[in-house]
């Protein structure tokens, strides 16, 4: 009983005491300095007109942030930035040096380092060229197609950038074409690419393509044709030669697979009778297909009861 009354005895003394140990070291803890690192977001302001930034500066730094721990509960990283005044900006290559007053913190934290603390710039003058346009096409048409022509509208742009870049391209590409399976022609709105340019402004920054798709067409002998006599009632005929070759032109695909029977190749002998005849053949061909030349021009007919 003597330890449980010894123990109760001033028991609000000693529960205060306890708090104010636990609050004490607390505090001391809390108030003890400690670092952390924070990614900051730089802003570049007051970029002159006239001048256009070609290299790849850093536009996040590591800031390490120095203070008693209690206050980085206070400390919202989206809040801070650095502002760089590039009103000063000329040609060619700066660099811009970061203090630690740039950096705006709640009180009682400060900046202790900054990584890396300098920002490097390239400047380059600004101009406008008008460049030619030029369609990029990837794949192949259809068996037996090919482009015949590519027309865009327009056909020039005008850039706005870089000096140093735009003066060495003479023409700005569109995006890929597919042309894959493409049997017809037809026609769409493609944007530019200018991967590789800074630039400040295009126009137009889209370009309508028309791309017209044929037929490959290609020549082909076809030798040995029968020619048969047409139009006689009961007299027999004769045929010397009995074939005929034929050079004929046409889409590559029918050509391709064209056989001698598709072809009708005939003398006419209507009306004649028993004889000799020097007549020319009469040659039909299937659709889209059109004869150049044929050996022999002419042939003897001979006709018999």
């Amino acid at each position: 009983m003597a330890f449980k009354e010894k123990l109760l005895s001033n028991l609000s003394l000693k529960i205060i005491s306890l708090l104010l140990a636990v609050f004490l070291w607390f505090f001391v803890i809390g108030r003890r300095s400690s670092e952390i690192g924070v990614d900051v977001p730089v802003r570049f302001e007051n970029l002159p007109e006239s001048l256009v930034i070609v290299n790849n500066p850093e536009t996040h730094l590591e800031v390490r942030v120095q203070g008693p721990r209690t206050l980085f509960s206070s400390l919202d990283p989206a809040r801070v930035n650095i502002s760089l005044d590039l009103s000063g900006a000329k040609t060619g290559r700066s660099s811009y040096h970061i203090f630690p007053e740039q950096i705006v913190l709640p009180r009682g934290l400060r900046v202790n380092r900054i990584n890396p603390p300098e920002v490097d710039f390239e400047f380059s003058p600004v101009v406008t060229k008008e460049l030619s346009v030029r369609t990029k096409t990837e794949g192949d048409c259809a068996r037996g197609y090919r482009i015949a022509q590519i027309n865009v509208t327009p056909a020039r742009v005008n850039l706005t950038g870089a000096a140093q870049e735009l003066n060495r391209i003479e023409a700005v590409e569109t995006d890929s074409v597919s042309l894959k399976d493409r049997n017809e022609s037809f026609r769409m709105v493609v944007p530019l690419v200018m991967g590789g340019i800074h630039l400040t402004k295009v126009e137009p920054k889209r370009v309508e393509i028309q791309v017209e798709i044929v037929k490959i067409l290609n020549q082909r002998w076809l030798r040995g044709v029968p020619i048969k006599v047409v139009g006689l009632s009961g007299d027999k005929a004769q045929v010397r030669p009995a074939r005929i070759d034929l050079l004929i032109r046409g889409p590559e695909l029918i050509l391709s697979g064209l056989k001698p029977e598709e072809i009708k190749v005939y003398l006419e002998g209507s009306g004649l009778t028993p004889g000799k005849y020097r007549r020319r053949a009469i040659i039909e061909l299937p659709e889209e297909l059109s004869l150049q030349e044929s050996r022999p021009p002419w042939f003897n007919l001979e006709v018999s009861r």
